[in-house]
């Protein structure tokens, strides 16, 4: 059953995202809204998990031993990394551009270009490469998860590392994501009371 869900999950799940991908890709009018930028790095963190990630994960499930190597473990674990943090960054910033376009519309503009989206973008696979690079290159440890069926860090690696990997691939962004939608939901409630008193 897990199988047939992994299966079909990768299949959908890849069809989708290139669908997603060429559509916006093709259409000057949807390239010209900042958000599809941030959409297509999500995409295309979904496609490395369809391509790389899920038919390991697969193999692994179903054989339920880790068969491939070490070197396909580091490269999992890397394209793993890889993929979420380059997901959670895009994310933060998209909840920042919802909260400037809602919050300071004045800001917005000169803050989100179609080049500077570009640049964020960009940073965000190069913030994700540089945090996911130690995994491939074996400077730190890596170790095949039974429980999880898949390659991820060694749960022995160095502390100084796994740090540097909470605070700036997970906790900064997601700071970013609840304080943006925190002040959006009480503008919101705030706007929405004020209506109410009309009333």
């Amino acid at each position: 059953t897990r199988a047939c869900f992994l299966s079909l999950f990768i299949i959908t799940g890849f069809v989708g995202n290139c669908v997603l991908v060429a559509t916006i890709a093709q259409s000057k009018r949807l390239k010209r809204f900042v958000l599809n930028l941030f959409i297509i790095s999500l995409a295309v963190s979904n496609l490395i998990d369809c391509i790389i990630n899920m038919p390991l994960i697969l193999g692994n499930t179903i054989t339920e031993t880790w068969d491939y190597g070490g070197l396909l473990c580091r490269i999992t674990a890397f394209s793993i990394n890889l993929a979420s943090t380059s997901t959670i960054w895009a994310l933060g910033f998209m909840s920042i551009e919802r909260y400037l376009a809602i919050q300071h519309v004045e800001w917005y503009d000169r803050s989100f270009s179609t080049l500077k989206t570009n640049i964020l973008v960009t940073y965000c696979w190069f913030h994700a490469f540089g945090l996911s690079l130690p995994l491939v290159l074996d400077i730190i440890p890596v170790e095949a998860h039974a429980a999880r069926y898949l390659c991820s860090v060694y749960n022995g690696s160095p502390v100084a590392y796994l740090s540097i990997r909470l605070l700036l691939g997970y906790f900064v962004p997601i700071v970013g994501i609840c304080t943006s939608f925190i002040i959006i939901l009480k503008r919101a409630t705030r706007e929405s009371n004020a209506g109410l008193d009309k009333i």
